[in-house]
């Protein structure tokens, strides 16, 4: 509790705050809980860690995960394609990258013709395993509006598609003149654990996908991460029975699986 309270606060300060006060308030208030920092290895059982919110965790790369099953990988991921050196794949992800559902998304037939009206404003919500109050990022960034599109997925308008280019070139050169400051990026970045039956895991970076893409575009091997404040600490596949869209009837078990596979 004491988390997400802290969580909202700092959101709050930013939006009204001049950033001189943000950052003496933040160095005073928000960052006095110190955190041990982990270093976790590919093969480790996240279940066998006990209180994950006292931890900061230095995550493999390659266990890092975004919206829509991407990798943070120059193979896969648009923000690290055009931070090595691809100009025109932001523009290339925009315009080929458009779902209309949570199952097209993750690259899943939708054969059924499922459709969930909250897709376009509430993508994350629409995940089996999240409820729709678990979203907590609803402040516009930027000046720009639910119309400009989604940070996950086109359609987006040209301002937009610049407000993510300037966003990815500022967060790199900051980290690359300054070395990662978490401070200036309001924290590390933020997400929770997603677990198969064998074990097996991934991180799913809910935010701070800016600073997660610069940093590997820097030879970071390892990302700091935190838990995210409102969502599970672990999604488990062995709990897909209780997973809301499950049992809500919002999806079947079989369509929940396929979305949760696409993350491994």
């Amino acid at each position: 509790m004491k988390i997400k309270i802290r969580h909202y606060i700092k959101k709050i300060v930013n939006f009204f705050l001049p950033s001189i006060f943000t950052e003496f308030l933040k160095k005073k208030i928000f960052l006095h809980k110190k955190k041990t920092k982990i270093r976790l290895d590919i093969n480790k059982n996240i279940k066998s860690i006990k209180n994950l919110d006292n931890y900061i965790f230095e995550v493999h790369k390659s266990k890092l995960r975004y919206f829509g099953g991407l990798k943070f990988s120059k193979d896969n991921h648009p923000f690290l394609k055009y931070l090595s050196g691809n100009k025109t794949e932001m523009y290339n992800f925009y315009s080929d990258n458009q779902p209309n559902n949570i199952l097209t998304c993750h690259r899943i037939q939708n054969e059924k013709g499922y459709f969930d009206k909250n897709f376009f404003l509430d993508p994350e919500g629409c995940l089996p395993w999240l409820k729709y109050n678990n979203i907590s990022e609803t402040i516009p960034e930027g000046k720009l509006n639910i119309s400009d599109g989604r940070q996950q997925f086109g359609p987006v308008s040209e301002k937009k598609l610049n407000f993510e280019i300037e966003r990815l070139d500022n967060v790199r050169e900051s980290i690359k003149n300054n070395g990662f400051i978490p401070e200036k990026f309001e924290g590390y970045p933020r997400g929770y654990f997603i677990s198969k039956n064998n074990e097996d895991w991934v991180f799913y970076i809910v935010g701070g996908s800016h600073r997660v893409a610069a940093l590997i575009a820097l030879n970071f091997e390892y990302v700091p991460v935190t838990l995210q404040p409102e969502y599970p600490s672990i999604v488990q596949e062995t709990e897909i029975n209780n997973w809301p869209k499950i049992k809500e009837n919002k999806i079947t078990k079989s369509e929940a699986k396929k979305i949760f596979s696409s993350y491994f």
